[in-house]
């Protein structure tokens, strides 16, 4: 059965989608999720069979610059195309827009660069929890 995108929460709760996150990015509280979509220009929510099993979203400009800032697919669909349908999906939303930026969680890097993303090379991060940013694979340790 194919997936069914919708740009709304409307089949699932916030609480669902928490559980989402932590089997996929780490545990993410209910009401900070809502705050976060609910102030995202672009929202995309996968289902399968009535069940939720992905999410993404992102921030944009409407012509220069947008950031896909959270994606999660169900750890048991990975793999299967789904990732690859919802990402489709948010890209056409932001179609006309000169750059699409975003950072992977470590070790999805080949997925991005399958479906056109090019690593940065001057890319730069200032994160409120460095040493967690530094634990998921995201930034280098500071030197001396």
């Amino acid at each position: 059965m194919p997936l069914h995108i919708t740009p709304t929460l409307d089949h699932a709760t916030w609480a669902e989608l928490a559980e989402l996150y932590r089997l996929t990015l780490g545990p993410r509280d209910p009401e900070v999720l809502k705050s976060r979509f609910d102030n995202s220009q672009h929202t995309l929510f996968a289902y399968l069979d009535g069940r939720l099993v992905g999410a993404v979203r992102a921030l944009a400009d409407g012509s220069d610059a947008a950031l896909i800032c959270d994606m999660v697919i169900h750890p048991e669909l990975q793999g299967g195309g789904h990732g690859r349908t919802l990402l489709e999906a948010l890209l056409a939303e932001l179609q006309g827009h000169r750059k699409v930026l975003l950072y992977a969680s470590a070790g999805k890097e080949g997925f991005y660069t399958r479906h056109g993303f090019s690593p940065l090379l001057t890319g730069m991060g200032l994160f409120a929890d460095e040493a967690l940013a530094q634990r998921m694979g995201l930034i280098p340790p500071k030197s001396g």
